[in-house]
């Protein structure tokens, strides 16, 4: 399977996973609650560098998530 068709075939999967439901919605708006993607990584008042890693960890982990449902809720029609 081609790259681009796997990512078309994963992003689907993410939408409906996310999008398909009343429960999926309800999880992803609590990941996003939890793990805001625009959240500040770094704390100059206490900077703890392992802190701010596992933050831009959390961070790309749900970057990751909202681009695969965005781009398969495209493909697949969903809102």
């Amino acid at each position: 399977m081609k790259e681009a068709q796997l990512k078309d075939d994963l992003g689907k999967c993410y939408a409906r996973v996310f999008l398909g439901s009343e429960d999926g919605k309800r999880v992803l708006a609590d990941l996003l609650a939890k793990f805001p993607p625009n959240a500040v990584r770094f704390d100059l008042s206490n900077p703890e560098p392992l802190k701010a890693a596992l933050k831009d960890g959390q961070c790309s982990v749900i970057n990751e998530i909202e681009q695969a449902v965005k781009h398969g809720a495209t493909l697949a029609g969903l809102p």
